[in-house]
């Protein structure tokens, strides 16, 4: 009897299907009579074919032999597909946030495109975030909800229309065929579609296979959308004629699940997994910080605060020395502090570069004048000439709220080569204003990429991708940035009366103790900290100039502002230590814009080792030293072989830091003592050190000194260890 029932409910759709098909078919033939008639094959609002939907133990029509499946997998988003259908992979991205108009906005997006097109549309595979989706575009809050009700409540399938995103600017004129898919981690719906910028009859070349779904958490929305290609949809039926513009009736449609391979393409949905990895999508940005004639969003859980600031402009040329630009309006500088202490300041400069006639700024340098011009270049640059940006270096290129621009990154080395492993990576952004009067800066420090060291499945494109993932919060603090034409007019820098008394006193060294040991070719910075002791004010054309001792090689950062009488600064030069090994001394004075030195002198003291690796049989050994009550004395450093048949020693100096030393290979215990003191207390590299000085173990900790190779952070700290724990000569 339940079978009986079911082959009468069979029967009854199919005949109301084939009623629909006929009303079709007179429909579309009436309308291919006579004049050309513009009107809709269903209303614009979406008809949706009654009898199209199905269950699938109901099916009838012979399907053809199972595809070979290619697979796809990227950033968590996994599924197979037959590339007769699909067209081969051409390319897999996380795109960037998109809005050309507001309706049309799109979040940011994990895409896979595919080679199958036709016209203006592509096969493609999109995952959008439900949250940011919903939060961009009123229209796709609206689709994204209607799937929610669809999918909640099956039964009303046909009394709504169906939910199409992305958004696009054509007509829907008709769809059909709808049917519930569950995927591995969700559902959805898939259908035929009509998509037209006219109503007009429908033809293979506007006809697309679509799935609309949703993860079971409700956080990510799937668009999948495949144009129908005539080599592959009404080959069949139409061999031997020419399939451009040809006219699908009823008939035809009702062939599409057998000539299409339907049940293909729904076992590709099936097989999807969509679980992206951390870090999609990026955070958004819910803050804001203003200053006069600015405005730039940023993450208030990443950022403890926004500190803004008009200063001279000084900028760093491409030999890398300090320039100071006079006659120019003052350069805007934001400095966004991290919460975590570990991390690095972000900084955003804005460079006056033009006057409100679009002229240069007369002190603007050829070398910067190049760099703007080159950047308003990309704004007139095709969508093909602008990969090889997106391509090098881990470019970006796009708009910011008032300007045009591009990121990138600067990498660090590991044995010589470049690499995104390194902790020395910086992120970069280069623009300009619309207006051409800013030339924007923004540059991040970054000390670790946790994101890449969880993903060892990534292929090396892949790890880039997700490196680029990483940086979105960066990217949209930028997109956010608007600037006025009139952020920047006026300079600060003031003059000094020409009766003014120049004078400078070292008050302290805050880098680089004198005798600190500095590997050969080594780069450092030395800064000072010093007191305006005179009476003219201290401006960028003042100067740091080399007043004797040994010839290095070196370069100032330049003031970094204005100093008033009075007031205290720090002041670097940052050197290169030389290949020769040899203990080094050279003084410095600052100078008037006339070049007159003044003031006091402000030294750098160093070594610079002979290599380990010069020593056949030695090793380095090097790492900090502190002592726990006020000035660091004086030391005596002991390197005691384990088996205690041979002991070294080092004697420091006062206000030493660090230590460093070429033992014999071996293993060794390190301990020390402050020099003069003859009683059996010190301090040592313990396992206390490695715990935390709130540890109780005091035990020395073994030190293996390797041929060639130099042992580092081995940092002399425990001097709380009870007196006789370390055995002192």
């Amino acid at each position: 009897m339940e079978e009986e029932t079911k082959s009468r409910l069979f029967v009854a759709k199919s005949i109301k299907f084939y009623l629909f098909q006929l009303f079709l078919l007179a429909f579309m033939v009436a309308c291919s009579v006579g004049a050309v008639v513009e009107t809709p094959l269903l209303p614009a609002s979406i008809g949706v074919a009654e009898s199209a939907f199905k269950n699938s133990d109901e099916a009838t029509i012979p399907v053809a032999a199972t595809r070979d499946l290619s697979q796809a997998s990227f950033m968590g988003v996994e599924f197979n597909y037959p590339e007769d259908i699909f067209g081969y992979l051409k390319h897999k991205s996380l795109a960037p946030p998109k809005a050309t108009m507001p309706e049309n906005a799109q979040p940011e997006r994990i895409e896979f495109s595919f080679s199958r097109s036709r016209g203006d549309y592509s096969s493609q595979l999109i995952v959008y975030p439900v949250g940011q989706y919903s939060t961009l575009s009123n229209e796709a809050k609206s689709q994204i909800a209607n799937l929610k009700s669809i999918l909640a409540d099956r039964s009303h399938l046909l009394e709504q229309p169906l939910p199409l995103l992305p958004l696009i600017d054509a007509i829907e004129t008709f769809n059909s065929e709808p049917d519930f898919i569950d995927f591995q981690n969700g559902s959805g719906l898939s259908f035929f579609i009509q998509v037209d910028h006219d109503h007009d009859l429908m033809t293979e070349e506007i006809l697309f296979y679509t799935f609309q779904g949703l993860t079971d958490d409700k956080n990510f929305y799937v668009s999948l959308f495949i144009p129908l290609a005539q080599e592959t949809a009404l080959k069949a039926f139409a061999e031997g004629e020419s399939n451009t513009g040809k006219t699908v009736n009823a008939r035809d449609l009702s062939n599409i699940e057998r000539q299409w391979q339907l049940p293909t393409l729904n076992k590709s949905v099936q097989s999807l997994k969509v679980e992206p990895i951390k870090g999609f999508p990026a955070p958004t940005l819910p803050a804001y910080s203003l200053y006069p004639g600015v405005l730039v969003a940023y993450d208030p859980e990443v950022t403890s605060s926004v500190s803004h600031e008009s200063i001279p402009v000084i900028v760093d040329t491409p030999d890398g020395s300090a320039e100071y630009l006079r006659d120019t309006p003052d350069m805007i500088r934001l400095t966004f502090e991290p919460k975590k202490s570990a991390d690095q300041s972000s900084v955003l400069t804005i460079q006056p570069i033009r006057d409100s006639q679009s002229e240069f700024y007369s002190s603007i340098p050829p070398w910067q004048r190049q760099r703007v011009i080159a950047l308003e270049t990309l704004k007139s640059e095709s969508e093909q000439g602008l990969q090889k940006y997106n391509t090098e270096n881990f470019g970006r290129v796009f708009a910011f709220q008032s300007g045009f621009g591009r990121r990138y990154l600067s990498l660090g080395t590991k044995n010589g080569v470049e690499t995104y492993e390194s902790p020395e990576i910086n992120y970069l952004f280069d623009g300009v204003s619309l207006d051409g009067r800013y030339l924007v800066q923004f540059r991040h420090s970054v000390a670790d990429f946790g994101l890449l060291h969880e993903s060892e499945l990534l292929d090396e494109s892949e790890k880039s991708v997700e490196l680029l993932a990483s940086f979105a919060l960066f990217d949209r603090m930028i997109e956010s940035l608007v600037i006025n034409s009139d952020a920047s007019v006026d300079s600060s820098v003031p003059e000094n009366v020409s009766a003014c008394i120049n004078d400078a006193v070292f008050l302290d060294d805050i880098t680089i103790p004198d005798h600190t040991r500095i590997e050969r070719g080594m780069t450092f910075e030395k800064t000072w900290h010093l007191r305006n002791n005179g009476t003219c004010i201290w401006t960028p054309d003042y100067q740091l100039i080399q007043a004797g001792g040994n010839p290095l090689m070196w370069q100032v950062s330049g003031l970094p502002g204005i100093v008033a009488p009075g007031e205290e600064t720090n002041l670097s030069v940052t050197l290169h230590s030389p290949s020769t090994p040899g203990k080094y001394h050279a003084w410095w004075q600052l100078a008037d814009p006339a070049g007159i030195p003044f003031g006091s002198f402000y030294s750098v003291l160093f070594e610079a080792p002979r290599d380990a690796t010069e020593i056949v049989g030695y090793g380095v050994v090097e790492g900090d030293i502190s002592y726990p009550a006020g000035d660091m004395p004086a030391l005596i450093v002991y390197f005691l072989r384990t088996d205690e048949s041979e002991r070294y020693a080092l004697q420091t100096e006062e206000g030493w830091t660090r230590y460093a030393n070429e033992l014999p290979i071996g293993e060794y215990y390190i301990f020390a003592r402050v020099l003069g003191d003859e009683s059996d207390s010190g301090g040592g590299y313990t396992q206390a050190v490695k715990c935390g000085l709130e540890c109780e173990d005091h035990t020395l900790v073994k030190v293996v000194i390797e041929e060639g190779k130099a042992t580092f952070d081995i940092n002399i700290q425990d001097w709380y260890a009870p007196a006789g724990t370390f055995p002192l000569p």
